[in-house]
């Protein structure tokens, strides 16, 4: 008698990435859930196990590429030496982010607006990214009434921008960086111009550094909720940590470091509090 091989438990990045490439060769609403389980390589039972539905899990991929998105693009800008130099690294994150993932990208972009989960989640992203501008556009010297209609005029920019490659396919995967630049760069260039005033001090870049990286994780936290609406606040928390020690740049920042022994802070609170203590 021929013993029988037992099946290893579905990962769900697996399943989720299974479901990604499905998407973006045939599209979302196509597809059944007979498809979605199919391409996953799972059983039913295993599927309800982790998804509540087929939009949950189309739900899922588009707030993981937001996610993304946002922490690579907060990584990129936290070095940038003013406002043309960080719209040109904000065009490469978009092409290395999105580029190799195109089809879905064009799938989120044309149909995510139809399924409800996929719709906040773009809602929230592009409200968080035109309520950044808006902020660095005041500091900038905009007239606070007109910062954030002007943030969502650079945003509208970018968006049709991506939409033209993606679902128009009338901008060429090469030329995506410099669309996008050409488009928002004029609406930046307006503010410098009229105010005299640009991104130049190194404060600035960290603050915007910062932003991005509260945004990212207000995004991720947003997503856990949703993922999990019966958790607590404290697991919430404890899920956002854990994401941020592991996630793709934690070394840079998030992850536990060398513990510092020798540096002189150190050693004059040792003195002081020895000191009290005598």
């Amino acid at each position: 008698m021929t013993g029988s091989k037992k099946r290893s438990k579905p990962d769900r990045q697996e399943m989720l990435a299974a479901a990604e490439a499905l998407f973006a060769e045939r599209g979302f609403g196509v597809c059944s859930l007979r498809d979605v389980i199919g391409a996953m390589g799972c059983s039913t039972t295993a599927f309800y196990a982790r998804f509540e539905s087929k939009d949950e899990v189309f739900e899922e991929l588009v707030a993981r590429l937001v996610t993304e998105l946002g922490a690579a693009a907060s990584e990129a800008l936290a070095t940038v030496r003013d406002e043309e130099e960080g719209f040109e690294a904000g065009a490469k994150v978009l092409v290395d982010a999105l580029a190799p993932r195109k089809p879905f990208v064009a799938v989120a972009l044309s149909e995510g607006s139809c399924i409800e989960g996929a719709r906040e989640v773009l809602k929230e992203s592009f409200d968080m990214l035109a309520s950044l501008l808006a902020t660095q556009l005041r500091r900038a010297g905009e007239p606070p009434e007109e910062a954030l209609p002007r943030a969502w005029a650079i945003v509208g920019a970018v968006h049709m921008q991506v939409f033209r490659w993606a679902v128009l396919e009338d901008v060429p995967d090469e030329a995506l960086a410099d669309a996008v630049h050409a488009a928002a760069a004029p609406l930046i260039r307006h503010v410098r111009d009229d105010f005299g005033r640009a991104y130049e001090s190194a404060s600035r870049r960290l603050q915007m550094a910062f932003q991005l990286h509260d945004a990212g994780v207000e995004m991720y936290r947003a997503r856990m909720r949703r993922e999990h609406p019966d958790a607590s606040d404290d697991a919430i928390a404890e899920l956002v940590g854990k994401w941020l020690r592991t996630r793709p740049g934690a070394e840079h920042g998030d992850a536990a470091g060398r513990p510092i022994t020798d540096h002189p802070l150190l050693e004059d609170a040792a003195e002081q509090t020895e000191s009290k203590s005598s």
